[in-house]
């Protein structure tokens, strides 16, 4: 290599290294360099105040009786140790459509010989959509067994023993064409505030500690009631969040709550949602409130979980789990965290533990890393082992999540406070982190901090880049000048053909393959709605897709035919490129078929790469059909000399 070509090289480098510094100073100084995750309220939604056709909710006890009667009564015992009193019962909820709405329910308290004048703490549990009572039956037993009594409903339309409202569906959801008195949503408020009602008149039941529990749909009303009812002391909802605009964007399970001819009506979507988001009742929840959800889940984008916990107001005591690689399911931490907040709530019997983190940016020439200083404080001593995770994700689409171990404490090493700390990032690509930090303890309770984006920004990466494009310019200039010396120096049409068809092809092929490199890199970091939850489908899906072998599958199979084209086998190259196609449309009819829930820059990433091998293959055609015209017009020499 020439002193010119090193030359060459190093102000290429230079220049590149230098415009990347101007660059990082520009993006420091307006504070685009960290991003808090929180997606955008609509500005439709008012939060100021509470729909108003609540407003006769409280009359419900005065003017409808309960009417309670009792199905069935028994003992039940809990893992053979603890004795549950266990009744059904149906009450009266309200009316629809002059009929009366009959509740299902199943009452849990704890057995003792003597129980006189004797209260408990209390709890209603509510039941996902297309679940029933049935659903939390261990769950319920669980809570009765460490003393409090439990109700847990059918909801109206759910588990066939409710009675009264239609069935619940997309349309009976969002039917709100006269009144939002019709939406199922509604019924199934009123239901569960009539279901507090029956707690108040039970005997076992201290009415000043009184908490509401629910999942998913559940989690909803949980939000609905506990903004209605002063009577709820604390809220659980978990696997729920609001900023339902933005769930149905995701176009995740919510979006197939919306039946077709709804979801095409803005003005009705928007009505729906004014009255029923639970961003709206999020800003006026009151009493203690635990949040949880799973990364994956399915129906409720990550970033609308972190919001709607946000627009819980100051001074209200919160705390949340967000646990990575979990998706929209009744996960295993749930029971023994929710029950350790009702206790620390309801029992005043317990800290619960907070995770707080501090970060700080670490700059250096090669890379901006992450400093996180971490603070678990309010450790109860009885929750065995404690294990600290970073749980993170990269901004490309397809990538999962993953958790790295950052600190493990057995019981006797524990204090009431903790505190570490670890660094991250450093990549050569820059990338937005999204990442939590949980706190996982021995007997399965789990606490988290919020979900935090950070976008960070590496020097290393333009230079690199720089010196990629020096090299491939390098090779074209090489490919020039050894085509140039040839039609100096030979006379055989044939030969000049081969090197002007390969010189041709590469300047296309390697145009089309830099754009598939950028198109995987880049066009995620395009998105729009800013979606952080990707997909969670069956075990079978999830062992494929949750490991980023898709992405690196395909990324290889890019190298290997640039390499190849580069290395003079265009032949060899085509059999490697018709291997990506296939592979992206496999992979999308799997996600179609799977219903998996993805955002619109995964989309967007590999639609884009799907279209740039068609013009792979386009240009393939364009450039030997140059090459055939150009040649047509040469004249005619002796092939039978040999080039020189």
């Amino acid at each position: 290599m020439t002193i010119r070509r090193i030359f060459l090289i190093i102000s290429i480098f230079s220049v590149v290294y230098s415009t990347n510094m101007v660059m990082f100073i520009g993006m420091s100084s307006f504070g685009v360099v960290d991003m808090p995750l929180n997606s955008k309220i609509p500005s439709y939604l008012n939060l100021s105040q509470l729909p108003d056709f609540w407003s006769d909710l409280k009359d419900l006890d005065q003017s409808i009786p309960l009417n309670m009667t009792v199905i069935t009564t028994e003992l039940k015992n809990y893992t053979n140790k603890v004795a549950i009193n266990y009744t059904e019962v149906k009450f009266t909820s309200h009316f629809f459509e002059e009929h009366p709405v009959r509740i299902f329910s199943r009452i849990y308290f704890p057995y003792y010989k003597n129980l006189v004048n004797v209260t408990f703490p209390a709890v209603v549990l509510v039941h996902g959509i297309l679940g029933d009572s049935s659903d939390v039956i261990e769950f319920a037993m669980s809570l009765a067994a460490n003393n409090y009594t439990v109700l847990a409903l059918d909801l109206p339309g759910h588990g066939g023993y409710s009675t009264g409202v239609p069935g619940v569906s997309p349309d009976t959801l969002v039917n709100i064409t006269q009144t939002p008195k019709n939406s199922n949503l509604y019924h199934s408020a009123v239901a569960v505030y009539r279901a507090i009602s029956v707690l108040t008149t039970l005997d076992v039941v201290d009415k000043d500690r009184i908490g509401l529990v629910g999942g998913s749909f559940g989690g909803v009303m949980t939000f609905y009631v506990t903004a209605l009812d002063s009577r709820v002391k604390t809220a659980v909802p978990l696997l729920a969040a609001g900023n339902w605009e933005r769930a149905l964007k995701f176009q995740g399970y919510v979006a197939g709550l919306i039946p077709p001819n709804a979801a095409k009506n803005e003005t009705h979507i928007r009505l729906f949602l004014q009255y029923f988001d639970p961003l709206v009742y999020a800003a006026h929840l009151k009493v203690p409130t635990f949040m949880m959800i799973g990364t994956y889940d399915e129906f409720f984008p990550i970033d609308t979980f972190n919001l709607t916990y946000s627009i819980i107001p100051q001074g209200v005591e919160k705390n949340l789990a967000i646990v990575p690689t979990q998706n929209h399911a009744a996960f295993s931490e749930i029971a023994n965290t929710t029950l350790l907040w009702l206790d620390h709530i309801l029992k005043k019997k317990n800290p619960f533990p907070r995770v707080e983190i501090t970060k700080k940016r670490l700059f250096s020439l090669f890379g901006e890393k992450l400093s996180l200083q971490i603070q678990v404080s309010d450790i109860p001593f009885n929750l065995g082992e404690m294990k600290i995770n970073l749980g993170y994700k990269e901004d490309v689409s397809g990538f999962a999540w993953k958790v790295r171990r950052i600190a493990s404490l057995s019981a006797i090493e524990l204090q009431s406070t903790y505190f570490t700390k670890t660094t991250f990032g450093g990549y050569v690509i820059p990338l937005r982190e999204y990442f939590v930090i949980t706190a996982t303890f021995g007997n399965g309770v789990v606490v988290s901090s919020t979900l935090q984006a950070t976008k960070l920004f590496h020097t290393a990466f333009i230079p690199t880049f720089g010196v990629f494009i020096a090299f491939f310019s390098l090779i074209c200039v090489y490919v020039v000048q050894n085509i140039k010396k040839t039609l100096h120096n030979i006379e055989k049409v044939t030969y000049v053909q081969k090197k002007m068809e390969l010189m041709i092809y590469y300047v296309f092929g390697s145009l089309i393959e830099i754009m598939y490199i950028t198109s995987l890199i880049f066009l995620s970091w395009l998105k729009a709605t800013g979606t952080i939850v990707h997909w969670t489908v069956f075990k079978f899906f999830d062992l494929f897709f949750h490991q980023d072998i898709f992405v690196y599958a395909t990324l290889i199979l890019f190298i290997v035919g640039f390499v190849l084209w580069f290395a003079g086998h265009p032949i060899k190259a085509s059999v490697v490129q018709i291997f990506i196609p296939l592979t992206l449309t496999f992979f999308l009819f799997s996600l179609s078929l799977s219903l998996i829930t993805l955002d619109l820059g995964f989309y967007i990433t590999f639609m884009s790469v799907l279209l740039l091998s068609i013009l792979n293959n386009i240009s393939k055609n364009i450039s030997q059909k140059l090459a055939k015209r150009y040649f047509e017009t040469l004249p005619e020499l002796d092939a039978e000399k040999e080039p020189v």
